[in-house]
């Protein structure tokens, strides 16, 4: 066994999978963190936002060129993805790591860089019990070059949760003003 080299395989980091992203389209930016389509355990669907045909009011259209299994009710505010999931629950959309729970019909298919649809585990696994419809996830072309520009991103509502809290639990002591003329 001489000349045999055994070499330890890394797992990439978030940061490795950030600067793998423009070269390589199997990646796809979530609320959770990039996802690497080859190696999930679980099955998504992706699309180059080139490959979108350019019809219809918004993306939606030509997302469902694409994966013609979707179903979008006549009002354009729900989405629902039948063969994966019970019909009762409409897929929720993740764009650029904002989750929106009605479609996000302001998008044009030239802003799309990227997108994918998790389905069954991987959405539940992903998004809990508000994936159980299944999501969708976009990525747009502007966030891709502010990511290139290295702007750190990060979704945190920690903050936002704590001064909730804060003022939810703070005992405020009533005491009404005396008028001037009283004092």
């Amino acid at each position: 066994l001489t000349g045999v080299v055994v070499k330890k395989n890394k797992h990439k980091t978030q940061k490795d999978l950030l600067a793998d992203y423009p070269t390589n389209k199997r990646l796809i930016k979530t609320n959770w963190g990039i996802l690497n389509g080859d190696h999930s355990s679980y099955s998504m669907m992706m699309f180059d936002g080139n490959n979108l045909i350019r019809a219809g009011t918004d993306f939606l259209a030509s997302l469902q060129a694409q994966y013609p299994r979707m179903i979008i009710n006549s009002t354009r505010d729900s989405v629902w993805l039948p063969s994966y999931s019970s019909t009762d629950n409409p897929a929720i959309f993740d764009v650029d790591g904002f989750i929106y729970v009605t479609p996000p019909t302001f998008l044009s298919v030239e802003d799309i860089d990227r997108v994918a649809i998790l389905t069954r585990n991987a959405a539940f696994i992903r998004y809990g019990t508000s994936g159980v419809g299944g999501v969708i996830v976009v990525n747009t072309k502007e966030q891709s070059r502010i990511d290139e520009r290295g702007v750190k991103r990060t979704y945190n509502n920690s903050a936002l949760r704590d001064s909730i809290k804060t003022e939810l639990n703070e005992a405020k002591v009533f005491a009404p003003k005396v008028p001037e003329y009283m004092a």
